[in-house]
């Protein structure tokens, strides 16, 4: 009678398991797919942002922008609206240039001084239509509409202010009001030509702490 030699038995089953946990068996179970590719890295593509319809880019411009146009919809929609935001941060300010007899003129002339007003009211409406820092300018228009200055100087302190608050109006609201309170326009507005040592003149110091910061309400 043969004798059972445990010892071979067992290195057998040992074999035979080892083999089918490395695919070696006849019915091989197909490893797990790997999220990463033996032969590389993983490229990560952006996609590209075509979730914005033609209604919300323009209705975002009606907000963001002097209004949407064809083109400006388009380029919102290839964007995305971070993207278009991103893009205007980027933008140099357009300003106003004022010709030389808006600079300097007779102020007792009439016709002369209501010729360089002409002038910036139209400038400051042609400017929307030329400019392609769309944010800045809407930004700068509601700027102007409630940190105001008196206009009953010479025209060119408007064009300086206004020039201002657009190289001004998308950083912090810290320098913009360093900016403002130092303007030539807004300190003869505000009688801060005034200030006496030890005497300050608290005109502008009532509009800064009011109009300028929490508005009328």
């Amino acid at each position: 009678m043969q004798r059972f030699n445990f010892s071979h038995y067992t290195a057998a089953l040992l074999t035979a398991w080892v083999l089918t946990g490395c695919g070696g068996s006849g019915n091989d179970v197909p490893a797990k797919a790997s999220f990463v590719p033996a032969d590389g890295q993983v490229t990560v593509v952006t996609a590209k942002p075509n979730n914005v319809n033609a209604y919300a880019a323009a209705r975002f411009l009606e907000q963001a922008s002097w209004g949407p146009t064809p083109a400006s919809v388009a380029e919102v929609q290839r964007l995305g609206i971070e993207g278009w935001i991103n893009q205007q941060l980027g933008l140099r300010a357009s300003v106003l240039n004022a010709p030389n007899y808006v600079i300097d003129y007779d102020d007792s002339n009439k016709a002369a001084q209501d010729l360089a007003w002409r002038w910036t009211d139209k400038s400051l409406y042609d400017l929307p239509l030329s400019g392609a820092d769309q944010l800045r300018q809407r930004t700068t228009w509601a700027l102007y509409n409630f940190i105001v200055f008196g206009q009953n100087g010479f025209a060119l302190d408007r064009v300086e202010y206004f020039n201002a608050l657009q190289s001004n109006s998308l950083g912090s609201f810290k320098e913009l009001l360093r900016v403002v309170t130092l303007h030539p326009a807004m300190g003869n507005f505000l009688n801060n030509n005034q200030n006496l040592a030890n005497s300050p003149n608290e005109n502008y110091a009532r509009e800064l702490m009011q109009l300028f910061s929490i508005v009328l309400v």
